[in-house]
C-alpha cells in the first residue's frame, strides 16, 4: 500500500479505551487481522489493566471489521505507592486461547489467560433475545404427602449450570407448618427435572431460625391469610 500513512484507529470518546491505547501484538486470523490493544488507566496506587480488540479487513487494513465495546479483559494491579510504566509486552495464541503480558518496572511480569472467543460474546450480549415461555410451567410444583415439607409452595429458585450441562436448584419450599426449608432438584435440559431430593438440604433449627412454641405467640402452621410472601 502506498497510500498516505493514517491512523489505522484511535481512543475513542465515552468508552473504556477514551485514553492512551498501545499495540500489545497481532495475528491473523480467519475473519481478519487481530489487533489487541492495551488501554490501562493509571489510579494513584492502582492501576486498572484494560485490553481491547479490533478486527481489519484481509484485504484491505484500513477498514475495521469489528472492535470491542467493552474491554475484553481487565483487571486491577494495586500497590503501596504509585505504580508506574506497567507496560504491554505482547500476546501468544494458544488454539482457542490468548495469553497476555504485561511488565512492571521492577521487572514483574503479569501474565493473563482469556479465552478467544471475546468477540462472539460480546456479540450475543448485544444479539435480542427472544424468551418464549415453557408450555410444561410450572416446572417445580408442591409435593402433597402426609407431613410434607414442601405441600405448600415450592418458590425462590437458584440456578447453576455445571461444566457438563446438568442443571441443578435449589429452591425454598413451604410446609403446613409454615416453616420455609430449601430443596435440590437436578435436570439435564432446567426443563424436566429428573431428581428432587427427598427430605429438606436445609432447613433451621432450635436457636437458628425455627420458631420457639413456648414464646412464640403467632400461628404455628401455614395460612395464606397471614403468609403472603
Amino acid at each position: 500500500w502506498k497510500d498516505k500513512p493514517s491512523l489505522a484507529f484511535t481512543a475513542r470518546h465515552g468508552h473504556f479505551d477514551s485514553g492512551a491505547i498501545s499495540i500489545i501484538g497481532g495475528t491473523l486470523t480467519k475473519e481478519g487481522i487481530l489487533l489487541i490493544y492495551d488501554a490501562s488507566v493509571e489510579q494513584g496506587s492502582k492501576t486498572l489493566l484494560q485490553a481491547g480488540a479490533v478486527i481489519f479487513h484481509k484485504d484491505n487494513p484500513k477498514q475495521i471489521v469489528w472492535r470491542s465495546e467493552e474491554p475484553i479483559w481487565q483487571g486491577i494491579v494495586e500497590g503501596k505507592e504509585k505504580i508506574e510504566n506497567i507496560t504491554p509486552l505482547g500476546f501468544v495464541s494458544l488454539g482457542h486461547t490468548f495469553i497476555l503480558y504485561w511488565m512492571t518496572v521492577d521487572g514483574d511480569l503479569i501474565v493473563v489467560r482469556i479465552p478467544a472467543l471475546f468477540k462472539e460474546v460480546e456479540e450475543e450480549k448485544q444479539r435480542p433475545k427472544i424468551l418464549k415461555r415453557f408450555h410444561g410451567n410450572p416446572i417445580l410444583e408442591p409435593r402433597a404427602y402426609h407431613d410434607s415439607w414442601e405441600g405448600e409452595g415450592t418458590f425462590n429458585p437458584a440456578v447453576v449450570e455445571d461444566d457438563e450441562g446438568t442443571v441443578h436448584i435449589l429452591y425454598r419450599a413451604l410446609g403446613r407448618d409454615g416453616i420455609s426449608r430449601i430443596g435440590y432438584a437436578q435436570s439435564k435440559d432446567g426443563m424436566y427435572f429428573d431428581k428432587r431430593s427427598s427430605h429438606p438440604v436445609f432447613e433451621p433449627s432450635d436457636g437458628y431460625g425455627m420458631p420457639n412454641k413456648e414464646i412464640y405467640t403467632g400461628p404455628t402452621s401455614y395460612h395464606p391469610a397471614m403468609y403472603t410472601s
